[in-house]
């Protein structure tokens, strides 16, 4: 997979959509999917009164038996996407009954593919994914490398991985990111571009999404759902905001991307 190195947009994001072998492809944009409030996942499966049905089931590793969360499992051609919870759990919006061809998958697991028969006594789904014994260990030292870069700084850093993201109470990096930090309207900026309060000043920070640097890069960050990113780093209480996508993360474990040194 050629990464493509242009500035981040919905544009780019659709075409790694469309390739079946990428993490960017299997979380689709959420404009066209559901994520359901975790509240919903006790539902029982089974039809309504309309004949439609809500699917629900659990995911767990194939080796472990412990429940997974964060995996995605979508139905494409319903554009429907929902992700397990802590408990490995899920629930879909409503559906109508037939054959349907389900897919899960997480970084450092196999992809899960299925061609399922759904009615009002088979709405319900078992999934057990696959280790990747390679691309778990991949994942691992591409961790340790970003988590070295961090502590090196001379500066403060929070990191929020890929938990803390997905399971936020907000949908995109940049409401995730605007909780966290003092994010107003840069006075001296005719565009409206975001600054951070930063001892008694407003300050611009410097974005970069997957190693890319952005200038007004903070409204980048709205069209990224935090479901689909794998790490977040904030520098020096915002300054700084690196963004780093599950795709970045799956190509940085194949040896197809490098992580820069951190300029401040």
């Amino acid at each position: 997979m050629t990464p493509d190195r242009r500035s981040p947009g919905r544009g780019t994001r659709s075409r790694a959509h469309r390739n079946p072998g990428s993490v960017r492809r299997a979380v689709p944009v959420l404009a066209c999917a559901l994520l359901l409030p975790a509240g919903l996942v006790a539902q029982d499966a089974g039809a309504r009164e309309d004949g439609k049905l809500v699917v629900t089931g659990t995911v767990k590793d194939a080796t472990t038996g412990a429940p997974m969360s964060g995996v995605f499992i979508e139905i494409d051609v319903l554009g429907l996407t929902v992700f397990s919870d802590a408990d490995g759990r899920f629930a879909t919006r409503p559906i109508s009954p037939g054959v349907w061809t389900v897919r899960a998958g997480q970084l450092g697991y196999r992809l899960w593919t299925r061609d399922h028969t759904f009615g009002p006594a088979t709405a319900t789904l078992d999934i057990r994914m696959e280790p990747d014994p390679i691309m778990l260990e991949s994942i691992r030292v591409v961790s340790d490398r970003i988590k070295r870069r961090r502590n090196a700084a001379p500066v403060s850093v929070r990191a929020f991985d890929a938990d803390q993201l997905a399971f936020s109470a907000h949908f995109d990096a940049a409401q995730f990111i605007g909780a966290r930090l003092m994010v107003v309207r840069c006075p001296f900026d005719a565009f409206g571009a975001n600054c951070v309060w930063r001892r008694g000043r407003h300050v611009e920070p410097q974005v970069y999404i997957d190693e890319i640097p952005l200038i007004g890069g903070f409204d980048f960050l709205s069209m990224y759902n935090t479901n689909e990113l794998y790490l977040i780093e904030v520098y020096n209480s915002g300054t700084q905001i690196r963004v780093y996508t599950k795709a970045f993360a799956e190509r940085l474990a194949m040896g197809k991307e490098r992580i820069w040194p951190v300029i401040y």
